[in-house]
């Protein structure tokens, strides 16, 4: 049967064109992530295996290069010193966040957004004013006689994951203060009623139910800290090499091939964590939503 005069089209192609109108608005979108993202991983992804020459060559370098082998290892361990680290004060922030009343979860988030949405490089520099030698820390630490001498608080391994940490410490809570919000209270009382201690309650029915958010903010974490560069150059000691300083280290030499090779290894490591993480909890528990077959 046709549709006559003035009939409405029939749902199926209404829905049908709503899908093409959307197709057509994101296709800027996409075609410029496109341009400016696949493309040049595209490009450094073959220049690891093409230059100076086809092969694996590069790969090979990267194995055996004990700087290289330790830059790996360095960064992964960093990446998870800081993901931690942010478990333990994420995890706290945002229960009380989701706990607390409307108001003072405002207040609470605005006390770690507003902080968050300041330059990168600004927040890293006042870092620097808190842990040099003569900077705040350390000058109080001695006005008040705790100490003779400065604490060693910048140029080690701890303070590139210090500083991590309260850099990334936002990525962490707002997943988990997601997850966490939609508990419902009631799962509580009712372990209450069966006899549950508050700690006995916490840790069988709050905190499994909260492991999406925090597998989703680890998640954001870890793969974020894989690819620091900036911290690591301003808080470092020099000696310890992290894959993003290895990878500027190349490219200022003009080894493309190998400094593609060291981002595609990054990038591989990110991939896995990413891969093993999926297995673990579901994109769809994190943000509420539920995907129709």
């Amino acid at each position: 049967m046709t549709d006559g005069p003035g009939q409405a089209p029939p749902p199926s192609f209404a829905l049908r064109h709503l899908k093409d109108r959307w197709l057509l608005a994101l296709a800027p979108g996409v075609a410029v992530i496109a341009l400016l993202y696949f493309w040049p991983l595209i490009v450094m992804a073959s220049r690891s295996f093409t230059e100076p020459s086809f092969g694996l060559q590069n790969f090979e370098r990267f194995i055996d290069s004990p700087v290289a082998v330790r830059s790996l290892l360095a960064t992964v361990l960093m990446a998870s010193i800081s993901t931690v680290a942010c478990i333990l004060i994420g995890y706290p922030y945002a229960y009380l966040m989701a706990t607390v009343s409307r108001k003072w979860a405002i207040v609470l988030g605005a006390a770690m957004l507003i902080p968050a949405a300041v330059s990168f490089l600004v927040r890293a520099f006042a870092m620097q004013v808190l842990l040099w030698d003569t900077g705040v820390i350390n000058s109080a630490l001695r006005q008040i006689g705790l100490i003779d001498d400065p604490l060693p608080l910048i140029r080690n391994d701890l303070s590139v994951t210090l500083v991590m940490s309260a850099l990334l410490l936002p990525l962490f809570v707002l997943p988990a203060f997601s997850v966490m919000r939609r508990i419902d209270p009631d799962y509580l009382s009712a372990a209450a009623l069966l006899g549950a201690s508050p700690m006995r309650s916490f840790l069988r029915v709050y905190l499994p139910l909260s492991i999406p958010g925090v597998a989703a903010g680890s998640l954001l974490v870890f793969v974020i800290a894989l690819g620091y560069y900036i911290t690591p150059t301003l808080f470092g000691d020099g000696f310890t090499l992290y894959l993003g300083e290895l990878i500027v280290f190349y490219t200022q030499r003009l080894d493309w091939g190998l400094s593609s090779a060291v981002s595609m290894v990054l990038l591989a490591v990110a991939l896995i964590f990413i891969w093993g993480a999926s297995r673990l909890v579901r994109i769809t528990d994190v943000f509420g939503v539920e995907i129709e077959d």
